[in-house]
């Protein structure tokens, strides 16, 4: 039995196992209370009449990604629809947020059979957009028989990458079914080529094409007020045991820094009643966004804990620690919206998901590794007090990350030379 027939035997064996999989996960709030059967290929949306060009991401990253291709084609298709599904709450959260014209939001159906079907029926798109490593083999072999795919930053893992070398056959035969592929690396490059993908071709990591993150002037305005005369610092997009690493720091930060303030943005708002719980058993005072606390001149911690707010949180800060890079298994997240924001970054040592633009980064000087309390204290204060370094380094960086938003153009002349725009 080949691998295709095992998996798909394998999905209708465990269809009651599945079912229960999405209720538990609805039961422990990690799914939509209202849109959940999205997940099951029911649409809860009406598919529009004319053009529908359907992007998928997995999370926040990879949404805000491919946002400047819409924009490019909402020009060349004004009466086109877009639709965007993804896996995560937070990222629905982030589409709606950004209130595009003629854009909708669904989850992305388990890559069952009988879902996939049920969502490629309802929806039928002229093309298909997929970004990085979300390679869903049902999703992905139907979805190719109706119409174009093109995998964007395409990124292969190297535990990904050896268990599709250990199929070469089905994995040439199914990187095939992408109709164009743009790695996000010249490495990735190199691992999709050894799979039999020869039509891939780097052309640079969309996710430096990203136009920076928008703010509420209004509340920009209001909160640089009240912060004018504090030095602030932002540990955003943290993940579990990271938070007590920069609590730490933040401690330590006090001793010589009184009237500094520390953001944490947790990648998952849902963790923010624990967090704050646990950060004023220790003696901090908390103001928590989603509570509209005040932020008075004595408290520590400004708990950010709604979806969508770094473009604001990233105009305060003058330094930013991006989390998922302290602990390993995460990968970091990506550096070029702070930089665009002109906050000063630092960063973990665990940054595999976004290696290539840290290495452009790092080449140049302008970001600090730090793995314990100590360092980040050290590097943080390093900018906080050294205002012409800081603002040498947040020049460099702005520069670094608006240099690189030509491949967007560059995207566009290959799918326009390779005639697969509807």
């Amino acid at each position: 039995m080949n691998f295709l027939l095992l998996y798909r035997f394998l999905h209708y064996i465990l269809t009651p196992f599945l079912v229960a999989w999405v209720y538990l996960r609805l039961f422990k709030k990690k799914e939509h209370p209202v849109r959940f059967q999205e997940r099951f290929g029911k649409p809860s949306l009406k598919r529009p009449h004319g053009k529908l060009f359907w992007f998928h991401g997995a999370s926040n990253g990879e949404c805000l990604s491919f946002l400047p291709l819409i924009h490019r084609l909402q020009a060349m298709y004004p009466k086109a629809h877009f639709l965007i599904t993804s896996q995560t709450l937070t990222s629905s959260q982030l589409v709606q947020s950004k209130d595009l014209k003629n854009v909708m939001h669904q989850f992305l159906p388990l890559d069952h059979p009988l879902f996939v079907k049920r969502f490629l029926d309802h929806w039928a798109p002229d093309m298909v957009f997929w970004t990085e490593s979300e390679f869903w083999p049902h999703m992905i072999l139907k979805a190719s028989q109706q119409s174009f795919l093109v995998l964007l930053n395409g990124r292969l893992s190297d535990s990904t990458y050896r268990w599709w070398k250990m199929m070469p056959t089905f994995s040439k035969n199914f990187f095939l079914k992408f109709s164009k592929i743009f790695p996000q690396s010249s490495q990735d490059l190199e691992k999709f080529k050894n799979l039999g993908a020869d039509h891939a071709n780097y052309l640079g990591n969309l996710k430096f094409a990203g136009s920076p993150l928008a703010a509420d002037a209004k509340e920009l305005k209001n909160l640089t007020m009240i912060l004018k005369d504090r030095s602030v610092w932002t540990a955003s997009c943290t993940h579990p045991g990271e938070e007590e690493i920069v609590i730490k720091a933040h401690q330590l930060l006090k001793k010589s820094m009184p009237h500094l303030l520390t953001i944490i943005v947790p990648r998952h708002p849902s963790r923010a009643h624990k967090l704050r719980h646990t950060w004023e058993s220790q003696g901090l005072k908390v103001a928590q966004y989603t509570k509209k606390d005040l932020i008075t001149p004595d408290t520590d911690i400004f708990l950010c804990d709604v979806t969508g707010t770094l473009g604001l949180i990233y105009r305060l800060s003058h330094v930013t620690l991006l989390g998922g890079s302290l602990i390993d298994g995460i990968g970091g997240h990506n550096p070029l919206e702070a930089a665009l924001l002109k906050s000063a970054i630092c960063v973990g040592p665990y940054t595999k998901n976004n290696q290539e633009m840290y290495d452009v980064f790092q080449a140049e000087g302008l970001c600090a590794i730090v793995s314990t309390s100590e360092e980040i204290e050290e590097a943080v204060l390093n900018l906080l007090n050294n205002k012409k370094r800081r603002e040498m380094v947040i020049a460099k960086s702005f520069n670094v990350a608006s240099n690189q938003q030509s491949v967007v153009d560059t995207l566009f002349k290959n799918l326009e030379n390779a005639r697969i725009l509807p």
